[in-house]
């Protein structure tokens, strides 16, 4: 290194100049390049497991608990619906035995009207219980593909791994009117080995608090979902 007062060579170690007293600033250490950090990155041992299926089987996976419940409740409306045809026939069918098994001239054919209408009962129960099984799929399949459609497109989604770099993160607050409580969802843009940067809804909210700006690392994406983030030391 030289002094910058009077140009005279000192040490690598040296503070101030031997020959003027000036003071010695040492060089920064220069930064590496993008080129650099994205080799690095692919050189590290993150990088090279990242595809193995140990490392892709930790990575999180859409929830099935709103399938679930969808299907729970779907299956409840149409318990209702079907109920509500059954009752009204089961009372009908109730008052013809009670008209017509009155004028029975026999035990025989007491039981014979009773055992027939139970099975027009059971024939109803039946076909509605299908029926309604049959619009529950149908319907609810559509519905189902409508509200959830995002989490179907997650679900059916292949896992992208990629090297990457943080470039920025911001957190978006909506709802809170009423007694709703308010939600906050979490992002982070990327800048890609191409050059490109493409911003991801974080996947997990404590993502958030793991990653900081120029974070260099693996990343795994869902379509335009950060699924995780593997940090590489440079």
């Amino acid at each position: 290194m030289n002094c910058k007062s009077c140009g005279a060579h000192a040490p690598a170690d040296a503070r101030f100049c031997h020959y003027c007293g000036g003071q010695i600033e040492s060089p920064s250490p220069q930064s590496p390049s993008r080129a650099d950090i994205f080799a690095r990155i692919k050189a590290s041992p993150q990088y090279r497991e990242s595809q193995s299926p140990e490392r892709l089987g930790k990575l999180p996976t859409p929830s099935a608990a709103p399938k679930a419940l969808f299907t729970v409740f779907s299956y409840l409306v149409a318990g209702k619906l079907a109920l509500a045809v059954i009752a009204p026939v089961g009372f009908l069918l109730f008052v013809i035995f009670f008209f017509v098994a009155g004028g029975a001239r026999s035990p025989q054919s007491f039981f014979l009207i009773a055992f027939v209408l139970a099975l027009f009962l059971l024939a109803v129960m039946v076909v509605v219980g299908v029926g309604m099984s049959l619009l529950v799929k149908k319907l609810g399949g559509h519905v189902f593909s409508g509200v959830f459609k995002k989490q179907e497109e997650l679900e059916n989604a292949s896992i992208e791994v990629q090297p990457a770099i943080v470039v920025a993160k911001r957190t978006h607050v909506w709802g809170g009117i009423g007694d709703s409580s308010a939600k906050t969802n979490y992002y982070a843009t990327f800048e890609l080995e191409d050059g490109s940067r493409h911003e991801f809804a974080l996947w997990y909210g404590t993502m958030y608090g793991r990653i900081a700006e120029e974070d260099a690392g693996v990343l795994f994406s869902r379509v335009d979902y950060a699924a995780d983030f593997d940090l590489v030391t440079l």
